[in-house]
């Protein structure tokens, strides 16, 4: 079974060596856990491997994305990888379901990337949840997008938003699922695997920092 590196250090050797290549995986987590730092460190280590790779954001702008990452020194790297034509920030604005997934359809047909991150999903649900059969509809897009990425072997992050311990309906639809804990500032990060097909891996919480290496998984 092909693995690939996620990028995050001490994290592959928790999942058995990375994760499976054309998997979708969930990171959740709550503002300012770390979630944007996951899905770029990830996407650089494909860059890094020769793996093209597409940001799609439902928020943040392209320039504020890379001053998020300014003090690791990734800002110049992302720009560079940009330039060959290797790397690329898609901004959506969410004003339908539709449009959210032609667009990321449209871009990955053109770009032909090998590591996709969708960041934030809970801007999706947000959106419509006035909408007759709202919720339907975000199911169905996410797994044709999820039914999409393994159509062309590609590994996607489905980045959201924290909502305690209630159990999303997207932990059912994807192949892996982890968890960005963090209470306040000052207090330690944690990190939990809830999910990972065709992987064996702990339940445990596992310590992290925010380095200047990026995310870095502690053991005990």
């Amino acid at each position: 079974m092909e693995r690939i590196c996620s990028g995050i250090i001490g994290l592959d050797e928790l999942i058995e060596g990375g994760f499976v290549k054309g998997s979708s995986i969930l990171i959740v987590g709550a503002p300012g856990a770390g979630k944007t730092i996951f899905g770029l460190q990830f996407l650089l280590a494909g860059l890094k491997n020769g793996e093209n790779g597409i940001y799609f954001t439902l928020e943040e702008r392209k320039e504020d994305l890379l001053k998020d990452v300014e003090r690791f020194g990734w800002n110049k790297i992302f720009e560079d990888y940009e330039k060959k034509g290797k790397f690329t920030i898609v901004h959506i604005l969410p004003t339908s379901i539709e449009k959210i997934k032609d667009e990321i359809m449209k871009n990955c047909n053109l770009f032909n990337p090998q590591r996709v991150v969708i960041d934030n999903i809970t801007l999706i649900k947000l959106s419509w949840e006035e909408e007759k059969d709202s919720i339907g509809k975000k199911r169905k897009m996410l797994f044709d997008l999820i039914s999409f990425f393994k159509l062309k072997n590609i590994t996607s992050l489905f980045l959201a938003e924290w909502q305690g311990e209630k159990v999303l309906t997207e932990e059912f639809m994807v192949d892996g699922v982890i968890k960005l804990y963090y209470l306040a500032q000052g207090l330690p990060r944690a990190l939990q695997i809830t999910k990972m097909r065709k992987t064996k891996h702990s339940l445990e919480l596992f310590p992290f920092e925010i380095t200047e290496e990026g995310i870095k998984v502690k053991k005990f």
